[in-house]
């Protein structure tokens, strides 16, 4: 049985509570994952989070939205880290929990006859709006994780 919007946003505040009590116990300094300390991870997060607003923005518009990870990974998380190098951690951290906000509020306004049609993601296949949640969850909890295990030096 398909998800509800609520089962959507649960499952994204479930992996973000995952990530904000390991961020209390790390080092904001430290490299948290390769190459990156938490601000740059958190910079990572938040463009993923605005990309699939834009992407959920133009299926609920009808039109078909960039793929701004077209050019592989490395790259577009490269230039996500670049546009927020100047901001500060405080501001990152605001920045993060703002857009995830607007990413549930956007879903909760998800016409119902758009909930489970097809639709191009930011990193480039179609699916539905569950799929897209979904992925994206267990992205940030496959961060967490990684961050959790290096902590712990394994």
């Amino acid at each position: 049985m398909p998800m509800t919007k609520e089962q959507l946003i649960a499952e994204l505040d479930r992996a973000r509570d995952e990530m904000r009590a390991l961020l209390q116990e790390l080092d904001t300094a430290q490299e948290v994952y390769p190459t990156w300390t938490v601000k740059e991870l958190l910079a990572h997060m938040t463009g993923w989070d605005e990309d699939c607003i834009a992407s959920l923005s133009a299926h609920m518009a009808g039109a078909a939205p960039e793929v701004p990870a077209a050019n592989g990974f490395d790259p577009y998380n490269a230039a996500n880290i670049h546009e927020r190098q100047a901001m500060t951690l405080q501001q990152t951290i605001q920045e993060w929990e703002a857009t995830r906000e607007k990413f549930k509020k956007m879903i909760l306004d998800v016409p119902e006859e758009k909930m489970h049609q097809p639709f191009v993601f930011p990193w480039g296949p179609s699916g539905a709006l569950e799929q897209m949640v979904m992925v994206f969850a267990e992205h940030e909890r496959e961060h967490a994780e990684e961050i959790r295990e290096k902590a712990q030096g394994k």
